[in-house]
């Protein structure tokens, strides 16, 4: 379509404003799509910038680790999850990093990837975000309220 969706990764739909989320290969920025009512893409434009981290499990890392979005899933409140090298990243709807879901004390020290793959909101009344890391999957209870 566009250089903007070169290569995208990770795609969420927001069902209730017609977005769809997603990230470039190589890319630090997240992208909103906007679809109008035929189907077409009326706009598309940077949504927010992941957060890049270096000592992860607390070993020295002289370069920044690239945090590349990888699976993307989306809460009753908006809120985007996006699965990159440094943990779950978490955004508001205005697109601002708001916090970071990492699971280092349950991993080996060495074992490949270190990081979350897949996600999904579910469970009852979907309040859990599942993700998949490797050949496990965890669940977070989401708060609920804020």
């Amino acid at each position: 379509m566009t250089d903007a969706t070169r290569h995208p990764r990770g795609l969420v739909w927001s069902p209730d404003d017609g977005r769809l989320f997603f990230n470039r290969a190589e890319d630090m920025r997240l992208w909103s799509l906007k679809i109008n009512e035929n189907g077409l893409v009326k706009r598309i434009e940077p949504f927010g910038e992941l957060f890049r981290g270096d000592r992860r499990y607390g070993e020295t890392r002289h370069v920044t680790v690239p945090s590349t979005a990888e699976g993307m899933a989306i809460d009753s409140r908006r809120n985007l999850y996006v699965a990159t090298e440094v943990g779950v990243q978490v955004f508001t709807p205005a697109g601002r990093l708001v916090g970071l879901i990492s699971l280092p004390q349950l991993l080996p020290r060495f074992y490949y990837p270190p990081r979350p793959l897949s996600l999904s909101v579910g469970g009852p009344e979907n309040r859990d975000l599942f993700m998949a890391w490797g050949e496990w999957v965890y669940k977070v209870a989401l708060r609920s309220g804020s």
